[in-house]
């Protein structure tokens, strides 16, 4: 079994993940519109075969626009084709219509329900609010096309489908549902249906639209506080972790004397709910994640926030027996990993390896040719707790570059590689010019090697 967190490139957030073996293969979240070409690349890298591909699986753990991503590009390109796929139901997002007859909410206010874009450039944050505008149409026409192509799932809670089938087709890969249940989803589902009635009431009303011309003006009054009521609003719309805790918790494990298992859980806002009387629901699912454990990796939840991982929970993973843990994300976001997460995880840096992909590009964990449990990265070292920064201004050189980016013509093979308990064996690899000669040196605790 193998595990690759996907590289999703330098803008914020971001999901994109595989595990496969050599009978199965699950697709998980599609990053960001527009990063076809990039994941198209490194699925190139990771299956060595052109596309397209195919997968026996799609998972979309939640409704957010930088899990579905280019997922409907993707599929309607003929770039990727699904037997069956497990989609998060559209009503706990966009409660008006069934699932063939979804219709979004007003677009600026779908723009609201996702994360602050309140940061970007002006023509940056117009596409954005175009794009969250457009994005309930781009998932409606994605499940038609998926329909068309194999079985639909639509996830209402663990408990209200029975997946036992499902989970036996992929029992190889020992894929498990952890959560969450259909009482988690609903009281989610009506803390998002308030959130939606007070901002549907705001912007359509004289003292918001009166405010500015431009709806990026008028968005980033609302987020720093400077329009008419705008204080209400954004407090009402605290509940908007209503759809990162809708995301769908996956365990996956390979059997066997030298088996291990991962838990992968979207944007899962364990630490902090966020979400009216949704407390409770949340300390039912950890307990039985954590029964469900130990796991040897992790994806950080919501991108190693302060919102889906706490010190208590990594304490309690860690004396479990969890060393490897990953993020993903993009590398202009300063926010996400969050800085006093990162400070967490360097006070335990002797214990575990973190690996993210805004720093290190595309991940791969997998078991070695001994049996070992590793890790792969494309780039960089593990353990860098650096924070991110904003993206640079055309006249900021004071940012250091992505190492790479969409444009490049082919994705770098790994750079390192550590094992299980021994982060000191790494193994490199380059790529070396033709007729030229290199000379490779490695310093290890002083010692140069050639």
């Amino acid at each position: 079994m193998e595990i690759h967190l996907l590289d999703v490139g330098t803008r914020e957030y971001g999901d994109c993940i595989i595990v496969h073996n050599d009978k199965k293969r699950i697709l998980i979240d599609g990053a960001h519109k527009g990063d076809s070409a990039l994941l198209k690349k490194q699925m190139k890298a990771i299956f060595e075969e052109e596309g397209p591909y195919h997968f026996d699986l799609l998972v979309v753990t939640h409704l957010h626009d930088d899990h579905i991503g280019c997922l409907p590009e993707l599929i309607k390109n003929g770039d990727i084709t699904l037997a069956k796929s497990l989609l998060m139901n559209p009503v706990f997002r966009w409660k008006e219509g069934g699932v063939d007859t979804i219709t979004g909410h007003d677009g600026f206010v779908d723009a609201l329900l996702e994360e602050d874009h309140s940061f970007l450039p002006d023509d940056e944050l117009e596409q954005f609010l175009a794009d969250a505008a457009g994005l309930v149409d781009r998932y409606g026409d994605m499940i038609k096309a998926l329909k068309n192509q194999g079985k639909v799932i639509f996830f209402n809670g663990v408990d209200a489908t029975d997946f036992s089938t499902l989970e036996k087709e992929f029992s190889s890969l020992g894929m498990k549902i952890l959560g969450p249940t259909k009482k988690h989803l609903k009281l989610t589902q009506t803390a998002l249906l308030g959130v939606v009635d007070t901002l549907k009431d705001f912007v359509s009303s004289s003292a918001f639209t009166d405010t500015a011309v431009q709806p990026a003006d008028r968005y980033r009054r609302l987020f720093a506080g400077t329009a008419t009521d705008s204080l209400l609003v954004m407090d009402a719309a605290k509940n908007k972790g209503s759809i990162n805790n809708e995301s769908i918790i996956l365990k996956f494990s390979q059997k066997g004397p030298e088996g291990w298992t991962a838990m992968l859980s979207g944007d899962m806002q364990f630490a902090v709910p966020e979400v009216a009387s949704l407390d409770a629901e949340m300390t039912k699912l950890l307990k039985k994640i954590n029964n469900s454990g130990p796991f040897d990796f992790i994806k950080t939840s919501h991108h190693t926030s302060y919102n889906g991982l706490s010190e208590e929970m990594m304490d309690q993973w860690i004396s479990d027996g969890t060393e490897f843990f990953g993020h993903s994300g993009g590398l202009y976001d300063p926010s996400h990993p969050e800085p006093d997460v990162l400070k967490a995880l360097k006070e335990r840096e002797d214990k575990i390896q973190y690996a993210r992909t805004d720093r290190n590009g595309l991940i791969r964990v997998a078991q070695d040719e001994n049996g070992e449990l590793s890790m792969w990265i494309s780039k960089g070292d593990v353990n860098n707790f650096a924070k991110n920064k904003d993206k640079p201004r055309n006249d900021d050189q004071s940012v250091t570059q992505p190492v790479s980016n969409e444009h490049n013509s082919k994705v770098s093979p790994p750079a390192a590689i550590v094992s299980k308990g021994d982060c000191s064996q790494l193994q490199f690899s380059a790529t070396i010019p033709e007729n030229r000669h290199v000379r490779i040196t490695i310093e290890i605790d002083g010692e140069k090697k050639n």
